[in-house]
């Protein structure tokens, strides 16, 4: 459970799934560090789908 995990896991592609054709592992590692750029700081995750700061 992700829930009592207090490391934030790192994006990664499944070693044993199929490989997709068009997300890697580099484009992946790209959308996590934006992702983190446009979060707001000291503010806690948002547990709404469609959260509206």
């Amino acid at each position: 459970m992700l829930a009592g995990i207090r490391t934030v896991p790192e994006p990664r592609l499944a070693a044993d799934g199929p490989r997709p054709r068009t997300l890697t592992a580099a484009s992946l590692a790209a959308g996590a560090q934006a992702a983190a750029r446009a979060r707001v700081p000291d503010l806690p995750p948002s547990t709404l789908t469609h959260p509206r700061y």
